[in-house]
């Protein structure tokens, strides 16, 4: 397969992927397969961590003129706050915000429009790209949910919460989203009903490792 950077040990070579900054992975994931392969693996991101050169921020929804349109992200590393490009739907409301596998996923809770997937993705290793929209979740609509991400495997989990907009029916159902397949899948029923109004208004920022 050659080496990693002509002339360098691989060793070598791979610190120099590992200190590279996270926005600059869009371009660098196509230089060659091996390249690519390496950036995609999560051992990478650990290692990144482990040497304390991982890129920390946290995520927000920001308020423009009193609207929540947009989401916030400032750099711990470097002080400095930013505005991700504008999600291509209104973000009022409640949503959870999870970080998987270098993506910020964005999940619509309360009054989603069933008619669209309310569920919306951005991927820092892309350079500063736009938002991508992801699968709808398997129900026409479901409210006051909880949420928790399983980050190792890449998966979300939502579970509970009310089958309608008057918070009266509260549900049992449990799914599962795969964020790099895209995918939801429905799990088996609880054992009870969870009445999880208490938590709406909560998971509105989230603190991302990359």
């Amino acid at each position: 397969m050659g080496s990693l950077f002509p002339g360098l040990p691989d060793e070598i070579g791979l610190e120099c992927l590992l200190r590279l900054e996270l926005k600059s992975f869009h371009n660098v994931r196509r230089v060659c397969k091996r390249w690519n392969a390496i950036l995609k693996k999560p051992k990478f991101y650990q290692e990144r961590k482990r040497l304390k050169i991982s890129e920390q921020r946290i995520c927000m929804l920001q308020k423009v003129d009193g609207i929540c349109d947009r989401v916030a992200v400032y750099d711990l590393n470097k002080n400095s706050c930013k505005s991700l490009p504008p999600i291509p739907t209104q973000i009022n409301g409640v949503w959870h915000f999870h970080f998987v596998k270098q993506n910020l996923v964005l999940i619509k809770d309360v009054f989603c429009d069933s008619t669209r997937s309310c569920v919306w993705l951005y991927d820092f290793r892309n350079g500063g790209l736009n938002w991508r929209e992801g699968a709808k979740m398997p129900v026409g609509l479901q409210n006051g949910f909880a949420s928790a991400a399983d980050e190792h495997r890449g998966l979300i989990y939502v579970v509970g919460g009310f089958g309608d907009d008057t918070f009266n029916s509260p549900v049992r159902s449990a799914f599962v989203y795969n964020v790099e397949e895209d995918k939801w899948d429905v799990l088996p029923d609880m054992n009870t009903y969870l009445d999880l109004l208490f938590r709406c208004f909560c998971g509105r920022q989230v603190l991302c490792n990359g």
